[in-house]
């Protein structure tokens, strides 16, 4: 089964503002995850692919 990359975005309390992490998943030749590792950013504020956030 192939790695995974994914995005999240997450709201925060303050207004049009979100949280970003990536995320990265490995998996075993069976599909067993055997590592999830999330890479942290600092909290964005704005428009999220051309939509608001608000």
């Amino acid at each position: 089964m192939a790695d995974r990359i994914y995005v999240t975005y997450t709201p925060t309390g303050a207004p049009g503002s979100f949280h970003t992490a990536i995320h990265y998943e490995r998996t075993s030749l069976s599909g067993e995850l055997i590592k999830h590792v999330v890479v942290e950013a600092t909290p964005e504020f704005g428009e999220l692919g051309g939509v608001s956030v608000e």
